[in-house]
């Protein structure tokens, strides 16, 4: 499964729903290992698609520190995913 460098919603809600449920399940794992304000800026930034600059309003950063953190949980969840997936014999791609 590739999990695409932008949009996490789009992934989310990929046209196969074990993927799709696979994404949330890890989604929610992952959630516990960031700080509330940076799980919010990559939440608002990637799933609900708002700009970076108005994420950084709202939650009073700059615009790349919200950039930053979406990075930050996309990579987490890539890893994730790819190490499930490894422990199934499946594919990441």
């Amino acid at each position: 499964m590739a999990i695409p460098e932008g949009d996490a919603s789009s992934t989310a809600e990929a046209s196969d729903p074990e993927k799709a449920i696979l994404v949330n399940t890890v989604l929610d794992l992952i959630r516990t290992e960031f700080e509330d304000r940076t799980w919010q800026a990559f939440w608002l930034a990637t799933v609900e698609g708002r700009s970076s600059s108005m994420v950084a309003e709202s939650l009073e950063m700059t615009p790349a520190a919200v950039r930053q953190a979406k990075s930050r949980v996309l990579r987490r969840l890539r890893e994730e995913l790819h190490q499930i997936l490894e422990q199934e014999g499946g594919s990441v791609e």
